[in-house]
């Protein structure tokens, strides 16, 4: 599996998934005419909310091969440092052996993640650079809203991946992982990866599908399900479906 799949996998807004402390909860004003005007409400939207440093979330995600092999791990992002203007730093680590850092992630204060970096605590990092910013969320959020991402990645390593996404917004459910009880938007997640450089070794384009549930609470997603499809003769090592959700928090 290749160094960006488990970032997308997570939805993040990270991510891209937003870290939260509190909730943004609103609803749009208006409505219908007087009785048997026959208009409908304008849709309750949902808000991004705001990192705060020391936000501390743990993951569990399971993975399946091609070939049938399963493994799983655990995850921990946390929130390093946010700027006044709301932009903000998450790092992620493997935390189930060594505590292996993963990747550093940079948001602006709408949300949107502008890098990521590999191996940064190394003298050689690999830092990579959307174009334009990722924005895994489209805020305000309300049921039907649907939006499509396409954003470059390029990094030093001068590998580049091409990323298109749509979202859509299908419902709101109350779900329970092993972190609580949360009410959530159901988020389905269609993407595809595509070479967009002269790297090495070379993307081998491949699409997913995703069911995520984001937190009205959190700001975040607190469970995914994706199923990856590849090209024929793929390697049976790589990810054919992966299951995540988060085990606990603190903020």
């Amino acid at each position: 599996m290749r160094k960006g799949l488990w970032r997308r996998t997570c939805a993040r807004v990270v991510g891209a998934a937003t870290l939260a402390a509190t909730m943004l909860l609103g609803a749009c004003g208006g409505g219908g005419g007087g009785e048997g005007g026959g208009n409908e409400p304008p849709p309750t939207e949902y808000g991004r909310v705001s990192a705060v440093v020391g936000e501390t979330y743990h993951w569990t995600p399971e993975f399946t091969m091609i070939s049938g092999r399963t493994f799983s791990k655990v995850w921990r992002d946390e929130v390093t440092s946010v700027q006044p203007d709301g932009a903000y730093v998450e790092e992620h680590t493997v935390v189930d052996y060594s505590s292996e850092p993963i990747s550093r992630n940079t948001y602006d204060s709408a949300g949107r993640q502008l890098t990521y970096e590999f191996d940064w605590t190394s003298s050689f990092p690999d830092i990579c650079t959307y174009t334009p910013a990722y924005e895994a969320f489209k805020y305000p959020l309300h049921i039907g809203k649907t939006w499509t991402s396409d954003v470059i990645s390029a990094c030093s390593s001068n590998n580049k991946e091409r990323l298109v996404e749509t979202r859509t917004v299908e419902a709101l459910e109350r779900i329970t992982v092993p972190a609580g009880t949360f009410d959530t938007l159901r988020i389905r997640i269609e993407a595809s990866y595509s070479d967009a450089g002269t790297g090495w070794p070379p993307s081998t384009p491949y699409t997913s599908v995703s069911t995520c549930w984001w937190s009205i609470q959190l700001g975040r997603v607190v469970k995914c399900d994706t199923n990856y499809q590849y090209p024929q003769d793929s390697p049976t090592s790589n990810v054919s479906h992966s299951s995540q959700a988060l085990i606990s928090y603190s903020r």
